[in-house]
């Protein structure tokens, strides 16, 4: 997944797709208002059918954890929780979903979001002067490294970004 591709689904039918066709369209979901728009422009794309039944044959910009390849209702989740996000959150979010996707929703990802990843030395050296008040005259004997890595025990860690466990 990529943090800066518009999500999009290819949909296509599974009566076409059985009959060798791959005719379909890729869908970008954010240019619909909201599932019913888009659901409206998947019936007019395949109005040649009385009663599609929609097969999603690609997706792009779009966690892996979400996606499903039968039907349209999986890709709800874009309006009821990403259509609203900065491209910041979004991105944050999507990262959460490819790496850790464990059922959270975005705004509790967004809630537990600490920040940009970093090695154990500057996690543990943060959070020790934000949360510990070591005096000057006692820092150097504290071991920040050992602290950071053993306060990513309580955090999940994607390829760029730290999130507190809930």
């Amino acid at each position: 997944m990529s943090n800066n591709v518009e999500p999009a689904v290819y949909v296509g039918t599974y009566k076409k797709y059985n009959e060798g066709s791959i005719f379909g369209k890729w869908m970008t979901l954010s240019d619909y208002s909201d599932f019913e728009e888009f659901e409206d422009a998947c019936r007019e794309l395949h109005k040649d059918e009385s009663d599609p039944e929609f097969m999603c044959q690609d997706y792009e910009g779009l966690p892996k954890g979400k996606y499903c390849e039968s039907g349209l209702e999986w890709t709800k989740f874009y309006w009821e929780e990403l259509a609203d996000l900065s491209d910041d959150e979004r991105a944050i979010v999507m990262e959460y979903w490819d790496e850790v996707y464990d059922g959270t929703d975005a705004q509790r990802i967004l809630d537990s979001y600490f920040g940009e990843s970093m090695d154990d030395y500057d996690l543990g050296e943060m959070l020790a002067q934000d949360l510990l008040n070591i005096p000057d005259n006692l820092q150097p004997y504290f071991d920040y490294a050992k602290y950071g890595r053993d306060c990513k025990y309580d955090m999940h860690e994607t390829t760029n970004y730290l999130f507190w466990a809930n």
